[in-house]
């Protein structure tokens, strides 16, 4: 087992050896890449890619290039592409027409598009001991109005209203559901509603057991949650705090960078850059509504805006309006792109 651990030479390839840590790095890079279905197409992509890296070092020594014999194969590829890609840009020198004719061809490319700076923070709602009690008393309530056979029509009529949930679970089997819920559905008989509510992380369960296979330790079942959710009370307490946050921003007590020390519950606080109307935000994704708010607001100042996950409080610092692509002022852009696509072209005449 140990000399199956140890970095060996497999095979040599116009000079280059080859071993078998070297093989493994370009399998693993072929599974990345989905080249292949079974292990042997996996493995014969790999060597190919290996083929072509020595391909490449062997042009490169050819325009004179070389590299320290101290590093490790895949450092001494990785050099050798380097090198000869460093060495033939220097190579290419485009004429204004060819930069003009790359940068129509590309133009939308090199619009400067609309965007912003804001210093953004995220702040939580969680329920509080009240709400936890509130969501307890009326899934109580709930298990005293439930019985097998109207278990089904009560579960769907609750979960036209905010903060139910009904779902037929269907069959599963121990290690499937969170351990209170198992060890609740694994005390009960078949064909029976579960005597008392659980507690789990999603909230309140009331809980209808329709089969029991003990010997095989797999059960049927369906449930209502009643999931525990802020008041309007929690939300409003946490929105009067942000204010009061809000206000020792604004007269320069603490920064918008400073905030998280002084609520548990804001996730995130910093500046974000570059800001658009596709960009994703942490936390909350892709969100057109929150971007469109954040647009509308004027510049420097702080807003909070309730929204589904929380609160969002954000100060717009900057702000980049659109302007059409100009030519005059991407040139240098527009060079360095034509000369990356040049030595990408040329890795490519070379069957690479």
């Amino acid at each position: 087992e140990y000399k199956n651990l140890v970095e060996t030479e497999i095979y040599e390839e116009e000079g280059f050896k080859i071993t078998n840590l070297d093989l493994a790095n370009e399998i693993l890079f072929s599974i990345f890449q989905g080249a292949g279905s079974t292990k042997e197409e996996i493995e014969k992509n790999a060597r190919k890619n290996i083929s072509n890296k020595i391909k490449l070092a062997k042009i490169a020594q050819k325009r004179g290039i070389t590299v320290s014999d101290n590093l490790e194969t895949s450092q001494m590829f990785n050099e050798y592409q380097n090198q000869l890609i460093k060495q033939y840009r220097t190579e290419i020198n485009p004429s204004e027409s060819e930069l003009l004719k790359y940068f129509n061809d590309n133009k939308e490319k090199y619009a400067i598009k609309e965007s912003f700076d804001m210093n953004l923070a995220l702040v939580a709602i969680k329920p509080s001991k009240e709400d936890e009690k509130n969501a307890e008393e009326e899934a109580k309530k709930v298990l005293n109005s439930v019985t097998i056979n109207n278990f089904k029509n009560l579960g769907q009529e609750l979960t036209k209203e905010k903060g139910y949930l009904f779902e037929e679970l269907g069959t599963f089997s121990k290690g499937m559901m969170v351990k209170e819920f198992e060890d609740a559905v694994s005390s009960a008989e078949g064909n029976s509603v579960v005597k008392e509510v659980i507690k789990t992380g999603f909230g309140y369960h009331i809980i209808f057991v329709e089969e029991k296979d003990k010997a095989n330790e797999k059960w049927k079942a369906s449930h209502i949650l009643v999931r525990i959710t802020p008041s309007e009370k929690t939300i409003s307490e946490k929105m009067d705090k942000m204010k009061k946050i809000k206000e020792d921003i604004v007269k320069g007590v603490v920064t918008f960078t400073e905030i998280q020390k002084l609520d548990e519950d804001i996730v995130q606080s910093r500046l974000l850059k570059g800001m658009t109307s596709e960009t994703l935000i942490s936390y909350l994704g892709f969100n057109p509504e929150v971007i469109e708010e954040i647009n509308k607001a004027d510049l420097n100042n702080i807003e909070l805006v309730q929204i589904q996950s929380g609160i969002l409080m954000f100060q717009k610092v900057k702000e980049v309006k659109f302007e059409e692509a100009n030519f005059e002022k991407s040139k240098e852009i527009v060079r360095n792109d034509y000369i990356n696509n040049q030595a990408v072209e040329y890795l490519k005449r070379q069957g690479l």
